[in-house]
């Protein structure tokens, strides 16, 4: 386990690094496009503004549509009781390189239980569900390695064929702090 100071040198204890941890910030897509630490999300959100009908359906979102470059920095996820939780369907390798586990096939409300600071990326998740848009955001989490990390991203809503929004596709990058 990595130890972190203050500037005076004192030892700051796990609980209070979680909770600084745990701060997010949305991020305009205008300011996102001129940011370099959006270069992934900036990706990710022209390739889904080239699909049909907004927000895309689905269907439209084939395999082989992503640059192979990029699915590590993905995520797929189900939209579950219309936005009751989300459940991890994708979760890249690079995802669980930064964040310290593979959370595939887990659900937001489980890994909310390991890990309270998660709880700041749900509100993300229901902007998108609200606004049925793309959403930027910066996150700083402290990963399971106690490593601060700040993830730069966007997530995305895709419609079913209903038009109700039944996933979500994103893709981060991370940055020490």
């Amino acid at each position: 386990m990595n130890s972190h100071y203050d500037k005076e040198g004192h030892e700051i204890p796990r609980e209070v690094l979680r909770n600084l941890a745990g701060k997010f910030e949305i991020v305009s897509a205008d300011a996102a496009a001129t940011s370099a630490r959006f270069d992934i999300p900036n990706q990710l959100y022209a390739l889904w503004r080239s699909l049909p009908e907004t927000p895309p359906n689905f269907s439209h979102f084939k395999p082989g549509i992503v640059d192979p470059a990029i699915l590590p920095n993905s995520v797929l996820m189900d939209v579950l009781g219309g936005g009751k939780d989300y459940k991890f369907r994708v979760y890249g390798t690079a995802h669980v390189t930064h964040f310290g586990a593979d959370l595939t096939g887990r659900t937001v409300s489980d890994v909310e239980k390991v890990n309270p600071a998660s709880k700041v990326i749900r509100q993300v998740y229901d902007m998108v569900l609200a606004e049925r848009d793309a959403v930027f955001f910066t996150l700083d989490y402290l990963n399971r390695n106690d490593v601060i990390k700040r993830a730069t991203g966007v997530m995305l809503p895709l419609a079913g064929d209903d038009g109700k929004i039944n996933r979500l596709y994103g893709g981060m990058d991370w940055f020490s702090v």
